[in-house]
């Protein structure tokens, strides 16, 4: 998905500090569920692309 590195970026600036912070992505067919946490250094990850078909 193109549009990753910029979920990435929105949800680094989270206000929320001590909770990890969840995103969803969809580019019409698929979508993909992504997680930003917070620590030092911060972790991220993300599901597989799951199709709506």
């Amino acid at each position: 998905m193109e549009a990753l590195p910029q979920a990435f970026v929105y949800l680094s600036n989270s206000p929320n500090r001590d909770k990890p912070t969840f995103g969803f992505l969809v580019n019409g067919r698929e979508f993909v569920f992504v997680k930003w946490v917070k620590t030092e250094p911060p972790k991220s990850g993300c599901s597989y692309a799951l199709s709506i078909e």
